[in-house]
């Protein structure tokens, strides 16, 4: 078969954030279809959910703000938050759904991201019958990779996406385009 050359050039914009926001959602459909695996499903969408909201909050950063890409690498997610929370005069109840949320998203990344080996330590009285298995403590993460708090943590992190979407003037829809480009032919080689 006879191939042609041809100088083609390309762009594409991605938007991250829909790819981590499709990611976790997906991990979730896994986890609540299958006892087998949910708990690495649900901290894959856990992950993806925490990872999907700072990236969205550095595309809308770029997109609203001419010094963003000086300063976004020296923040962290909540201080980001922060300053777009003045910058599009957004009022946030931190005491209620889905604002509340976020904090504990941010949290469960911050333990991910710097894992370290942990020495949980509990004296209890377990009531426990023949078949049942001890009971260990679990970390803070561990607690959180169950399926109605990937189910929360998502829920929050799209409603919150769809509040500051709709206030940095975006549109409604910010998880339709994964991504937009355009390609040119120039000539054949």
């Amino acid at each position: 078969m006879d191939y042609k050359r041809f100088e083609i050039k390309s762009e594409q914009t991605i938007f991250v954030y829909v790819y981590f926001y499709k990611g976790a959602k997906f991990a979730l459909e896994q986890a609540q279809s299958t006892e087998e695996g949910s708990f690495y499903n649900c901290l894959n969408s856990n992950l993806l959910s925490a990872l999907c909201f700072e990236a969205f909050l550095n595309h809308v950063g770029q997109e609203r703000l001419s010094y963003w890409n000086t300063i976004e690498r020296k923040l962290n997610p909540l201080e980001k938050l922060e300053i777009l929370q003045h910058e599009l005069k957004l009022t946030i109840d931190y005491s209620r759904r889905p604002f509340q949320t976020i904090k504990e998203i941010i949290q469960f990344r911050n333990f991910l991201a710097h894992g370290k080996t942990e020495t949980l330590k509990v004296k209890e009285i377990q009531k426990l019958k023949k078949e049942d298995k001890l009971k260990y403590p679990e970390s803070f993460w561990q607690k959180n990779c169950k399926i109605s708090i990937s189910e929360k943590y998502l829920i929050d992190v799209e409603e919150y996406i769809k509040v500051i979407y709709a206030k940095a003037g975006l549109g409604e829809h910010p998880f339709i385009i994964f991504s937009v480009g355009t390609a040119s032919v120039e000539r054949s080689l």
